[in-house]
C-alpha cells in the first residue's frame, strides 16, 4: 500500500512554446481554440497567456462551447493570426 498511480492531460506548455519557436522563429502569434465546458482548457488558456511573452508569442484565443462553433471560431483565428 502507500503507491500512487494515475494519468494527467496536463499540457507540457513551456516545451510547446519551446518547440513553436524553434520550428517557427519569426512566429509572434499563436491561436488557440478551447473548449469554454472544460476547466482543464480554461486553466490551459491561461497558462499559455502567462508563459508566452517569455518566448516572444501573443496569444488569440477562441472559445467554444460546442462543435457547432468550431467553424466561425477557426474562421476568427485565422484573421487574427
Amino acid at each position: 500500500s502507500g503507491n500512487a498511480t494515475g494519468t494527467s492531460d496536463k499540457l507540457p506548455v513551456e516545451l510547446q512554446l519551446e518547440m513553436i519557436r524553434a520550428i517557427l522563429p519569426e512566429a509572434k502569434t499563436i491561436g488557440i481554440m478551447y473548449s469554454t465546458s472544460e476547466p482543464n482548457s480554461i486553466s490551459a488558456i491561461e497558462e499559455y497567456k502567462e508563459a508566452a511573452p517569455r518566448y516572444g508569442f501573443e496569444i488569440v484565443e477562441s472559445g467554444i462551447s460546442t462543435i457547432a462553433d468550431i467553424s466561425l471560431a477557426t474562421d476568427n483565428l485565422l484573421e487574427k493570426v
